[in-house]
């Protein structure tokens, strides 16, 4: 009993195998592996990108930063009475508009 069974088991593997071949064109799992490696290297350089442009916003938010608040300072101290609306560069419309926003 155990053997018809692998005698049969052995005979449809050797069929779909043969089945198999002749539905795929040549070297198709090369070409599978080509796309999935070609699909590897995009992802991978996109990645970098994304990582390049990182670094470079950190360093250009960081010195916009410490420029701002170096302009802050200076205005604060040549000045002898700002108000908070000259402090940040707004006119007085301005600065009620923003006084109305939710976020402050």
């Amino acid at each position: 009993m155990r053997k018809k069974t692998n005698e049969r088991i052995q005979h449809h593997l050797k069929l779909f195998s043969k089945r198999a071949e002749s539905s795929f064109s040549p070297y198709f799992a090369k070409k599978v592996l080509n796309k999935i490696d070609d699909m590897e290297k995009k992802e991978k350089k996109m990645i970098d990108f994304h990582r390049s442009l990182k670094a470079v916003f950190r360093k250009i938010a960081l010195v916009g930063a410490l420029v701002l608040l170096i302009l802050l300072s200076y205005n604060i101290k040549i000045g002898d009475n700002f108000s908070e609306e000259e402090a940040v560069f707004a006119s007085e419309a301005v600065y009620k508009e923003l006084n109305k926003l939710p976020l402050f």
